[in-house]
């Protein structure tokens, strides 16, 4: 207490020191020239010494300011200490929800902030780059940015939130069995409420149509483009139009698949008279062979 008490006398006793305001990682001789008038014929711009850090301040002493003053060139005359100071604050959400916002740049989009960075930060532009958002444990979007202030710095912030948009899904409106094609009927879509970060859903029926569930899809599951797989031109048993082409000749014929594949890959096609032999894949249902030489294809 005693010496709480002697610190409290000190500091009633001390005269104020005027602070001017610092936005740099230098003190510019303009900004200095507001407390000390000796700078104001330097050139506003000319950096004469260290900035304090963001939410610091500096106390340059009367000896110190001499020896910056004869170093330019200036004659010091009467000199007395100063202060500078680096100003910083903390962060408000609204300004924290428009960054947000701007980051995810879908009018449509609602967003819930729940917590954000409270250190105190200096003037500058808020960014929250896409690629740095993560989804919590809690299902949350955690968010780290950034706070770009003088000349290229920043410092790190983060912002947690519910970040949701309606849009268009396509669902199962029954079990799809994996492997097996998906029809349209088997679809329905729905508008609905998607997290930010959630799986990039497919939003028409015709994008999943044709296509082949990778695992079992239940009635009403949404379907990813991560889940579905795409089908080849031809399957296992398909029936295939064949044609053969021999120097000007051309053969077409109608033949079973026994392998699979798409478009340039080679297949095992079974003759229903008899006899497998291969092809090249052309589309759907359509394959070709090209006979080289004598003999069989």
């Amino acid at each position: 207490m005693i010496l709480a008490a002697i610190f409290a006398l000190v500091a009633a006793s001390t005269p104020a020191i005027p602070c001017a305001p610092v936005s740099g990682d230098r003190i510019r001789a303009g900004e200095l020239a507001r407390v000390s008038p000796v700078f104001a014929t330097l050139d506003p711009a000319l950096a004469i010494t260290y900035a304090p850090t963001p939410g610091a301040r500096r106390i340059l002493n009367a000896g110190e300011l001499r020896r910056l003053a004869l170093r330019h060139g200036l004659a010091p005359g009467e000199i007395t200490g100063v202060c500078l100071e680096f100003p910083a604050a903390g962060l408000d959400a609204d300004r924290v929800l428009a960054a947000i916002r701007a980051a995810v740049n879908q009018a449509e989009a609602r967003i819930e902030l729940s917590d954000f960075s409270r250190h105190r930060v200096p003037e500058g532009k808020l960014e929250f780059p896409r690629a740095a958002a993560s989804v919590a444990a809690d299902g949350t979007i955690l968010w780290r940015g950034k706070l770009r202030y003088a000349e290229g710095r920043s410092v790190p912030v983060w912002a947690r939130a519910r970040i949701v948009i309606v849009k268009d899904r396509v669902v199962a409106a029954e079990k799809l069995p994996a492997g097996q094609l998906i029809r349209s009927d088997q679809l329905r879509t729905e508008r609905a409420d998607v997290s930010l970060m959630a799986l990039p859903a497919i939003e028409s029926a015709e994008e999943a149509a044709g296509r082949k569930p990778r695992r079992t899809i239940e009635a009403g599951q949404p379907l990813h483009r991560a889940l579905l797989a795409a089908a080849r031109e031809i399957e296992p048993g398909d029936r295939v139009a064949v044609e053969v082409s021999s120097g000007a000749a051309r053969l077409k014929l109608d033949a079973v698949a026994e392998t699979g594949g798409s478009a340039g890959d080679r297949i095992v096609l079974r003759n229903p008279a008899g006899g497998r032999f291969a092809a090249r894949v052309e589309g759907r249902g359509r394959a070709i062979v090209i006979a080289v030489g004598k003999g069989k294809p």
